[in-house]
C-alpha cells in the first residue's frame, strides 16, 4: 500500500487508476467548458503521458463502465445489508 502524501494521513488502499480524483467543473459568468474524457486527448499532460500509455493511469472513458458496475454492486450490497440489519433489529426489539 502506497501513501500519496509524505505522512500517513491519506492512504489509498485500493487504487483503481483514478487515484481518487474526481474533477469538478465550474463556470463563472456564462463560461463554457468542454470535457474530453478520452480516448483521443488533444493536450495530454506532459507528466502523465507515459503513465497513460502504460495504463498505469486510466482515462475516464476506460473507467466509466467499471465505475457503473461497482456502483450498482455497492447499491445491491447496501440494500441486502440494510434488509438483514432491519430484520435483526426487529428480532432484538421483540
Amino acid at each position: 500500500m502506497q501513501s500519496l502524501r509524505n505522512d500517513d494521513s491519506f492512504v489509498v488502499s485500493n487504487d483503481d487508476g483514478t487515484s481518487g480524483y474526481y474533477p469538478m467543473v465550474s463556470c463563472f459568468r456564462k463560461g463554457i467548458v468542454e470535457l474530453n474524457p478520452g480516448p483521443e486527448l488533444e493536450f495530454p499532460p506532459e507528466d502523465l503521458k507515459d503513465r497513460i500509455d502504460s495504463k498505469e493511469v486510466k482515462l475516464f472513458c476506460e473507467r466509466y463502465k467499471q465505475k457503473v458496475v461497482e456502483d450498482v454492486t455497492n447499491d445491491i450490497m447496501d440494500e441486502v445489508t440494510n434488509k438483514y440489519l432491519d430484520r435483526l433489529e426487529k428480532a432484538l426489539v421483540q
